[in-house]
């Protein structure tokens, strides 16, 4: 069954959950079981974290093996009595319907009471770091806020404080946030259900605010937020595949090695996503398509294919239009992207340059000189 495999690194007092002897991230657990770990660990006031670890960090949605208290602190709902417990007190009521509804009404208050108690800790997180964000201290919060807020986030706010002083308040984890991102896009539902201030410390104020904002959209249920999630989502995918034809992967890497990949990958897909969104503010809210979104890719890919190109084993043969065959709305489309370069709208020359830099970019991504053909 369900067992505790080792402690893990990341959150304080976080441990690695099996089942059957086996990793419960690595899908051993039937879904059944996993959903319900997953749906009750909040009653019992436990949390899934985001490592802080690039050698163990995984997406939102594929985490689940690693559990922690949050506040570090014990639940009410731990103290009270287990699910088998109510029901061995309940078993000596003989009518069905009573029985069953007793059941329900011990259920309703208990979970009323770790409803009320997740309130209270969030309320008091924010507490702490409404007071943070005026530029004072955790030592400034009344002591009965920092005992609700929790070990945990206190230590969070120092370390924050720390992170001030030494004048790198605005750089977060882009680590942490590309996963964030990647996770609304992905799940917005289930994105909607994570208390951000669990991470507020590792993250910078505008990266906060847009998480926050995120959040708002998915508890909403906008459905304009999720199809562009999936936009996102996608385009994420699209990058990682390209990223990966020019060696850029963590895959078979370790160490330090590893943890330099996966930050890199972090910081193109976080401005990936930058310049989607700056596409949006610029253009009224209209959301971009997929040649504007892979003019912004191969803008961002440019300078690291020119920086570390890696030789292929085979060289695929691409077909690429010459700028007099390219479509009206094509070429369009490459002066509006270089456009927002300028901050001016540029000649046709300067257009059909842009667009000779993305064919050389693309001949590099192919591996040689000869991986490109002209139609």
């Amino acid at each position: 069954g369900l067992q505790i495999i080792s402690s893990s690194k990341g959150a304080p007092d976080s441990v690695d959950l099996g089942w059957k002897g086996q990793a419960l991230k690595s899908g051993a657990a039937p879904k059944e079981v996993y959903d319900y770990i997953h749906d009750n660990a909040a009653r019992y006031g436990m949390y899934f974290p985001v490592t802080d670890d690039p050698e163990q960090a995984a997406p939102f949605s594929t985490r689940g093996g690693t559990v922690a208290p949050r506040g570090n602190r014990v639940a009410q709902r731990a103290l009270g009595p287990s699910t088998e417990d109510i029901d061995r007190s309940l078993a000596g009521i003989g009518d069905d319907k009573v029985r069953q509804l007793t059941q329900r009404r011990v259920q309703t208050t208990l979970e009323t009471q770790a409803r009320a108690e997740d309130a209270r800790i969030k309320q008091a997180k924010a507490e702490l770091w409404r007071v943070i964000d005026a530029g004072k201290t955790p030592d400034d919060v009344p002591r009965e806020i920092r005992q609700a807020a929790g070990m945990e986030a206190v230590s969070a706010a120092w370390n924050y404080m720390q992170t001030v002083a030494k004048g790198r308040a605005g750089q977060g984890d882009e680590v942490l946030l590309y996963d964030m991102r990647r996770y609304a896009a992905m799940n917005p539902d289930g994105f909607a259900g994570v208390d951000l201030s669990d991470y507020r410390g590792r993250l910078g104020t505008g990266a906060f605010r847009e998480l926050s904002e995120l959040q708002n959209d998915a508890l909403s249920g906008q459905a304009a937020m999720k199809r562009e999630g999936l936009q996102l989502a996608d385009a994420f995918a699209q990058s990682q595949k390209q990223l990966e034809s020019i060696g850029i992967t963590a895959n078979g890497k370790f160490g330090a090695e590893r943890q330099a990949a996966i930050q890199q990958i972090a910081r193109f897909q976080n401005a990936l996503a930058s310049e989607i969104a700056a596409f949006k503010k610029e253009n009224n809210g209209r959301t971009p398509n997929e040649f504007d979104i892979s003019s912004m890719r191969n803008k961002l890919l440019l300078p690291l294919v020119l920086r570390e190109p890696e030789p292929a084993a085979e060289v695929p043969m691409l077909e690429l239009a010459d700028w007099a065959d390219l479509p009206p709305d094509a070429r369009q489309g490459l002066a509006s992207e270089l456009s927002r370069d300028l901050g001016r709208e540029p000649d046709e020359a300067e257009a059909m340059g842009y667009y000779k830099g993305i064919v050389s970019l693309l001949a590099l991504a192919a591996g040689a000189d000869g991986g490109i053909r002209h139609s």
